[in-house]
């Protein structure tokens, strides 16, 4: 069952100095949210908008410049957990 993110349900680590770290949480968090609608080899088209618009209300969360690096974490949080990018 997949949880509503919306901009105080989770944190986009605004308070970590340290930009990779950021990154890194960032990306944790987009997969987390990924694999909450990931069902038995692929995304059903039914979670489609629900996964959307909580990975788009989660990436406003943090400054643009930085969304770039969060979506590229995310990207390595999914192989590391054998999901094929």
């Amino acid at each position: 069952m997949t949880q509503n993110v919306n901009e105080e349900s989770v944190s986009s680590f605004n308070d970590v100095s340290h930009a990779g770290l950021r990154a890194y949480n960032r990306g944790a968090v987009l997969a987390n949210i990924f694999e909450d609608h990931y069902r038995d080899g692929g995304m059903p088209v039914r979670l489609l908008p629900s996964f959307i618009q909580e990975s788009d209300t989660y990436l406003h969360t943090m400054p643009e410049d930085e969304t770039s690096d969060a979506k590229a974490s995310m990207r390595e949080h999914l192989k590391g957990r054998g999901f094929v990018m």
